[in-house]
């Protein structure tokens, strides 16, 4: 299981993250990984976005309103990666590196 997390502006993220993490440990009969939100790659943000379900926020509403932001770029970048071929682009680009040559 993934548990997306914001923390609060101004505190320390390292701290933040290894207690959140350890009382999440406590609290949960099974294993998870714990990503900020400001971290998250676009694949957790956009399943967090569809399936996730919200288990704790400080005022209702607060949650979407900071994931929200997140799921418009990782739109945006998903749909000009594949506007633009980039997957594509840049197996080419690794395979030329690495002088490999197609299958």
């Amino acid at each position: 299981m993934d548990v997306l997390a914001a923390l609060r502006r101004g505190v320390d993220r390292v701290e933040a993250k290894l207690g959140l993490a350890a009382e999440l440990a406590e609290a949960l009969p099974w294993s998870f990984d714990l990503v900020l939100l400001d971290e998250a790659p676009c694949p957790v943000v956009l399943d967090a976005w569809r399936r996730g379900v919200v288990i704790y926020e400080e005022r209702r509403g607060l949650f979407i309103d900071l994931l929200l932001p997140r799921v418009m770029l990782c739109n945006d970048y998903t749909l000009w990666a594949r506007k633009l071929d980039l997957d594509r682009v840049a197996a080419r680009a690794a395979r030329r590196r690495w002088a490999v040559t197609a299958p």
